[in-house]
């Protein structure tokens, strides 16, 4: 939950990862409802973060960190889309600059996300040798973005 008083700035990045993973997942799925309570619970989380105030300012900054975020990847596999998404927000909580208050749409959301990516682990067709590798890599470049853009500096 987020309160009246809480910016702009903080606001972006409590709605970037739910935005970044409903990207994939709406790509992964491809007009299939299989995932439905997942994207719901990420759409859930998104409009939770951008409540209040100049919504269409934060929108606009919301899409031109997800551009300068997902552009790169795009010709990327998406299973090394998510982890990657997947370990920049690991380090975010681990550094403090978020917090994944447990039972919120997003804790539900990335369980689902994290679960499905478990699922995949052993299966080479979907998990690729030297893939966590190359996710770790981009993740480190993810936050580097994120920083460049003046988000996620404060712990």
């Amino acid at each position: 939950m987020t309160h009246a008083h809480t910016s702009d700035r903080r606001r972006i990045e409590l709605a970037l990862f739910p935005r970044l993973f409903l990207r994939w997942m709406k790509a992964a799925n491809e007009g299939k409802d299989s995932d439905i309570a997942i994207l719901q619970a990420l759409t859930d989380a998104e409009a939770e973060a951008m409540a209040a105030g100049n919504l269409a300012q934060r929108l606009r900054r919301l899409k031109r960190l997800e551009t300068a975020l997902t552009q790169p990847l795009e010709a990327k596999p998406l299973p090394l889309c998510f982890m990657a998404f997947a370990f920049a927000l690991r380090d975010e909580l681990a550094a403090g600059t978020l917090v994944l208050r447990e039972g919120s749409a997003f804790d539900r959301a990335y369980e689902g996300i994290r679960d499905a990516l478990l699922q995949h682990a052993d299966d080479p067709d979907v998990i690729t040798e030297g893939m966590a590798d190359e996710a770790e890599t981009i993740a480190v470049t993810l936050r580097a973005t994120c920083r460049a853009h003046g988000y996620f500096r404060d712990c």
